[in-house]
C-alpha cells in the first residue's frame, strides 16, 4: 500500500497537537513496510507561516517529506476577516474562498503538486480539517481520501465548506467518542468509512531531578502542563486560576506550563516557563508532577493526558472541552473544572486526599495501558486498507 500524508506542518520540530499526532502515524505505517510519503509546507510557525525550513525532498524516519514554500504570509486583517465569516450561517462563498487562503498555510504548489499525483498513491490521507492544503487539496482526490479531522466544536467546524469536504471523503478517522458525535451532529451521517480508534501512547523515561534542577524547582510539589502555551489551550486562564489559589492557599506548590510560548502567560513567583522540553525532560517533568492539569476548552484527543497516565498521575480538565472530560469520566483518572470554585475544590482534592490522587492516577495508567501504539496501528493499518479496498460499510 502506498499512501501521502498532507497536513500543514509536520516535523520532530512541532510539540503536540494534531501535527505531531500525523508524524506518529505516519512514521509507524513507515516501520511496518507501508509506502509513506509526506506533503507540507516549509514553515513550523502557525502564526505567521513564515517559511523557516528549506524546500525540496528530504527523508524522516522511513518517510518521503517533500515540502513547498508558503506564498504569502498570514494577512494582518485575518482577525476581522474571520469575525465576517463566522458571524453568519450563510457567509457570502465569495470571501469564504478568501478565508480560506488567508488561513492558509498559502501552498499553491503542494495543491499543484496533489492535482498532478493524483492517481499515484492507494490514498492521501489529510490531516486535519481546518487548513488550506485539506480544504483546497482533499476535493481533487475525495475518491481516494482518508480525512483526519481533529474536529472541535468551533465556528469554523459549521461552514459549509468544511461539511463538504468532510462528506466527500472516502473515510473519516476519528480520535474519540466526542468527535464522532459532533460529525453526527454536524454533518449528518458521512457517506464514506468511519473509524473511530484514537491515538496511541508508550511510556517514555526521564530523569525527574535533572528536570527539576535545570528549572529550579528544588523539592517543591507542582502541576504540570505540556503543550502550546497560549490563550486558546487555556493557558492564560490556568494561570490566573492558579494565582488565585496560591492566594488563597500559600505554599511551596508550583505551576510548570511548558511548551512552545505563542502567548506567555501572566507572570507569578510561582508560575514557571520553561519553553519547549526535550523528550528525556518532558517525561522526566511528568514523572516528578503531582498532577497533570489540561486547561484547553477544545481538543480533538489530548494526547498528553495518556502520556500523564502512563506515569499514572491524576489529571485536572477543563469540563468545557468535551473530549477531555470525556477520557477523565470514561477512565476515572481525573477531575474536570468549569469554573474557579471547580477548580480550587479539585485542587483540594488532588493535594489534601492522597488516597483519593492516587486511585485516580492507577486508574488513569489502566485506561492508558488499552491504547499502546502497537493496538491502535493495528487498527488504524486495517482501517486503511478497507478504505483502499472500497469497502465503505
Amino acid at each position: 500500500m502506498k499512501v501521502v500524508y498532507v497536513v500543514q506542518r509536520y516535523g520532530p520540530q512541532i510539540v503536540g497537537g494534531a501535527e505531531a499526532a500525523c508524524r506518529q502515524f505516519a512514521t509507524r505505517l513507515a516501520a511496518r513496510g507501508v509506502d509513506v510519503g509526506v506533503l507540507t509546507s516549509a514553515t513550523t510557525d502557525a502564526v505567521t507561516w513564515a517559511n523557516n525550513l528549506p524546500t525540496g525532498s528530504s527523508t524522516d524516519e522511513g518517510v518521503r517529506v517533500v515540502r513547498f514554500p508558503t506564498t504569502a504570509p498570514r494577512a494582518p486583517g485575518f482577525e476581522r476577516l474571520s469575525d465576517r465569516v463566522l458571524s453568519t450561517t450563510d457567509p457570502d462563498p465569495a470571501l469564504v474562498d478568501r478565508w480560506v487562503r488567508d488561513q492558509g498555510p498559502l501552498v499553491p504548489s503542494l495543491i499543484e503538486e496533489i492535482r498532478s499525483r493524483a492517481d499515484e498513491p492507494d490514498l492521501w490521507i489529510f490531516y486535519t480539517y481546518l487548513y488550506y492544503p485539506t480544504l483546497v487539496g482533499l476535493p481533487l482526490v475525495a475518491e481516494r481520501s482518508v480525512l483526519h479531522p481533529a474536529l472541535h466544536d468551533e465556528a469554523q467546524a459549521r461552514l459549509p465548506i468544511v461539511r463538504s469536504v468532510i462528506r466527500s471523503a472516502a473515510g473519516l478517522y476519528l480520535h474519540s467518542p466526542e468527535e464522532w458525535e459532533l460529525v453526527l451532529r454536524l454533518m449528518g451521517w458521512p457517506p464514506g468509512r468511519a473509524g473511530l480508534v484514537g491515538l496511541g501512547v508508550d511510556e517514555g523515561k526521564g530523569d525527574e531531578n535533572a528536570f527539576r534542577s535545570r528549572v529550579g524547582l528544588g523539592d517543591d510539589p507542582y502541576l504540570m502542563y505540556l503543550g502550546r502555551v497560549e490563550d486558546g489551550k487555556g493557558t492564560t486562564d490556568l494561570a490566573r486560576m492558579f494565582a488565585a489559589f496560591k492566594g488563597r492557599h500559600p505554599g511551596p506548590l508550583k505551576l510548570v506550563i511548558a511548551g512552545p510560548v505563542v502567548q506567555a502567560p501572566p507572570s507569578h513567583d510561582d508560575v514557571v516557563v520553561p519553553g519547549v522540553l526535550g523528550d528525556d525532560e518532558r517525561w522526566g517533568a511528568l514523572e516528578g508532577a503531582t498532577a497533570f492539569v489540561h486547561p484547553s476548552p477544545a481538543e480533538s484527543f489530548g494526547i498528553v493526558l495518556l502520556e500523564a497516565w502512563t506515569k499514572a498521575k491524576p489529571v485536572l480538565v477543563n469540563g468545557h472541552c468535551t473530549v477531555t472530560a470525556g477520557h477523565a469520566r470514561r477512565s476515572r483518572g481525573g477531575l474536570a473544572y468549569r469554573d474557579y470554585a471547580d477548580f480550587e475544590a479539585a485542587l483540594e482534592i488532588l493535594l489534601g486526599e492522597p488516597h483519593t490522587a492516587a486511585a485516580l492516577g492507577a486508574n488513569g495508567l489502566a485506561y492508558a495501558s488499552g491504547l499502546t501504539w502497537g493496538s491502535v496501528m493495528d487498527r488504524y493499518q486495517s482501517f486503511l486498507e478497507r478504505v483502499a479496498e472500497g469497502q465503505v460499510a
